[in-house]
């Protein structure tokens, strides 16, 4: 069975995979918590490409989450129209397009290969980093890469999931989700590493019969230094990996109480369905027993507006801190000297600095981008001559021409030419074999004026 029919049959196995799991639940032990420790969590598996492979569970609420990275891949010819041959300008011209219509921006300017492709375009701009899309390379098989960041994401036009999920639905059904991060945020520690440590211990992450590892990461977990704590659920070889961890310390916010938990799933023994695009909370939900009933109480996910501003609070917040502690001697030194706060002012400010990266408008909105795109160019109609110069080895390959012989290769040829016979081997009169004469230079291609004395 082909991965593509596979994937068909998760959407008719999606409501047998609900009641097995609600069935699984029925009889599933419960914990010294009072809670409900399941063995028998059940999730589909079907045969693709003659491999067992599981279709993710879903339950709960659709809206519990959101995407916070994702990566998927489609073929070349869902990118050529039908009047056009196909060439690599042609096809970036045509994703960039079909991007700034889904995601508000398209792709900005050419890059070196990635991930084992050959050419990858960046989106964003020279300052802000929303993903790549990768092409080419001998074993890609046709195939299109695109990663789009966090960043990318949260600076995309708002409904880009519904408008992606439509554009695959009818354009790319094959299109393969290779990598999708899902995130809730519990903006005032509503749930924690340490809670999560201990659902862990009463087996609530246990969605098989072996109970997943999980590490404990950051100082924190031995001594108060408020620089964060990060529990990890699994391992990040699988197909599942959890994270929850202290978001709002991770970017510098020492005091705040911001928790994030975030599920990275990879399509390594798992079909990752296209429905994660527009429900990604049931995913989520779906992915732990124990994340049924900690999401059937959160069931919506921080709005972006909400979620956008929590981190432009805590961005001023780290910048400020860290501009007193640099600025602060400066400032009480010009104070000292007789500068007014304007002339402090005027004297500490850099005219040409910018925003700190983390604060760019264009991190949070990509209205504020002023690029134009690859499509955007004004270019003429390329020719036949000009078309075969770019296609070039792949149409006529290059003639090779027999590369110089270097001096060592002269030297060796020259001693076939020059060896003793059989007679004046018997004589004795032949120059002894040196086994590793041919990794000398010889003497007389050193010193030209050089002559090896004649034996008499």
């Amino acid at each position: 069975m082909h991965i593509e029919t596979a994937r068909q049959m998760a959407e008719a196995h999606a409501g047998r995979a609900e009641g097995a799991a609600a069935s699984a639940s029925a009889y599933a032990p419960a914990s010294n918590t009072g809670r409900l420790a399941s063995e028998a969590y059940s999730h589909t598996l079907v045969m693709a490409d003659g491999k067992l492979v599981e279709i993710p569970l879903k339950k709960g609420s659709g809206t519990a989450a959101f995407i916070d990275t994702l990566t998927f891949t489609v073929t070349e010819d869902v990118f050529i129209r039908p009047d056009q041959i196909g060439t690599e300008e042609e096809i970036a011209a045509n994703i960039s397009a079909e991007l700034l219509e889904i995601m508000g921006y398209g792709l900005f300017c050419q890059q070196n290969g990635r991930n084992g492709y050959a050419t990858s375009y960046k989106m964003g701009d020279k300052k802000v980093n929303y993903g790549f899309v990768a092409m080419g390379g001998q074993n890609q098989r046709g195939s299109i890469c695109f990663y789009f960041t966090g960043e990318g994401l949260v600076a995309a036009k708002n409904g880009w999931e519904h408008r992606l999920y439509s554009y695959i639905k009818d354009y790319a059904p094959f299109a393969r989700i290779t990598r999708c991060d899902l995130a809730h945020d519990f903006l005032n520690g509503d749930y924690t590493p340490e809670q999560a440590k201990q659902d862990w211990e009463a087996g609530l992450y246990t969605s098989r019969h072996t109970k997943p590892v999980a590490e404990c990461v950051g100082s924190d977990w031995l001594t108060n230094e408020n620089r964060g704590k990060t529990f990890y659920v699994g391992s990040r070889k699988s197909s599942r990996f959890a994270r929850i961890y202290e978001k709002g310390k991770q970017l510098g916010d020492t005091d705040s109480a911001w928790v994030r938990v975030e599920l990275e799933m990879k399509n390594k023994d798992i079909i990752i369905p296209h429905e994660v695009l527009i429900e990604p909370g049931k995913f989520l939900t779906g992915a732990y027993p124990v994340f049924i009933e900690l999401f059937q109480k959160f069931n919506e996910a921080i709005a972006k507006p909400e979620r956008v501003k929590k981190m432009q609070d805590v961005g001023h917040e780290h910048v400020l801190k860290y501009a007193s502690m640099q600025v602060s001697p400066a400032i009480k030194m010009l104070q000292q000297m007789g500068f007014t706060d304007s002339q402090i002012v005027e004297c500490l400010l850099n005219d040409r600095a910018d925003l700190p990266k983390r604060l760019m408008p264009a991190a949070f909105d990509c209205d504020y981008i002023n690029v134009a795109f690859i499509h955007q160019y004004k270019r003429l109609p390329v020719n036949e001559h000009e078309l075969l110069q770019q296609l070039g080895d792949e149409l006529c390959p290059p003639q090779r021409y027999p590369k110089q012989k270097t001096a060592q290769q002269q030297y060796l040829h020259h001693l076939q030419k020059v060896l003793p016979n059989a007679e004046e081997r018997a004589k004795g009169t032949a120059r002894p074999y040196d086994p590793y004469g041919h990794y000398l230079t010889p003497h007389n291609i050193l010193n030209p004026k050089y002559h090896r004395k004649e034996t008499t």
